[in-house]
Order: C-alpha cells, then sequence, then structure tokens
C-alpha cells in the first residue's frame, strides 16, 4: 500500500515538474507551441493511465475513444466560441444580442451534456464503472495542477 502511495507521488511529481518547462514561454508564444502542447498530452495520459490503473488491454481500446472525445469536445468549443461575444462584453449588448448569446450559452452548455453522457456510455464499455468515475477524478486533479502551475508561473514571472 505505501509502495503504491510512494509510487502516484513519485509520478505526479515529475509530470508536473515536468511542466515547468513547457510553461516557460509568454502565454501569447506557448498558445501556439504545437511541440508545448504535445508535451502537455503525454503528461495527461501518463496521469491518468497511471491514476486508472489501465492494463495494457484497457489502454489500447481506451485511448482512441478518449481522445476522440477530446477532439470532439475542442470542436464544440471553437464552434461556440466562434458564436460568443465578438469582443464585446455583456452590458454592450442590445437586447437581441443578449438573447443570442445567452440562448448559445444554453446550447452549449446541452451540447457538451449529451456529449459527454454519449461518451460516458462508450467508457462504459470498455472500462469498469469504478475506472470510469476515476478518470473524471483524473481528469479534475490533472486540470487543477496544471491551472495552479500555470497561475504559479505567471505570479513568478510578473515578480
Amino acid at each position: 500500500m505505501k509502495n503504491k502511495v510512494l509510487v502516484r507521488l513519485i509520478i505526479s511529481s515529475i509530470l508536473f515538474v515536468t511542466i515547468i518547462p513547457c510553461m516557460s514561454q509568454p502565454v501569447g508564444a506557448r498558445h501556439h507551441d504545437d511541440a508545448q502542447r504535445e508535451r502537455i498530452k503525454s503528461m495527461k495520459i501518463a496521469f491518468i493511465t497511471e491514476r486508472l490503473s489501465l492494463t495494457p488491454g484497457e489502454a489500447e481500446k481506451f485511448w482512441p475513444v478518449y481522445n476522440q472525445y477530446q477532439e470532439d469536445l475542442k470542436e464544440l468549443r471553437a464552434k461556440h466560441k466562434s458564436e460568443m461575444l465578438h469582443g464585446k462584453r455583456v452590458s454592450e449588448l442590445t437586447e437581441e444580442e443578449a438573447e443570442q448569446y445567452a440562448e448559445c450559452n444554453i446550447r452549449r452548455i446541452e451540447e457538451t451534456a449529451e456529449l459527454k453522457r454519449n461518451y460516458h456510455e462508450k467508457f462504459l464499455e470498455i472500462l469498469p464503472v469504478k475506472k470510469v468515475a476515476l478518470l473524471y477524478e483524473a481528469e479534475k486533479d490533472f486540470n487543477r495542477g496544471l491551472f495552479r502551475e500555470m497561475r504559479r508561473r505567471q505570479r513568478d514571472v510578473r515578480e
């Protein structure tokens, strides 16, 4: 038990230590750096694989579905981003624009929920329910750690 916790702690530490070099560029440059995005994606894969204790057989079936899920989420976000404010603040919108904005938000939430539901069912065909639940927790933990590290690095740059 102690060894398993120690291994997880070491892997998590290595993942987050390797994130630091990925974030050393200014935000604008980092946004367009495919290599850095790929490194973060690789770290996320390792993090999730370790947290879910995926067997080789599970990993072989799971990752193509998960990668498609991430791609579909990305496309959905891009679609809704193009429908959003276009540089305006909500307080600057006309009544008609505000109505369109509000409806767009509701559609985004509904479409995202539907997409997640569909992939949830696909994940359950591949993994036991406990590992699916661990997936959601692992995604949240990884994103939270990444966000904290980015915020810390931005704070360090300003000082």
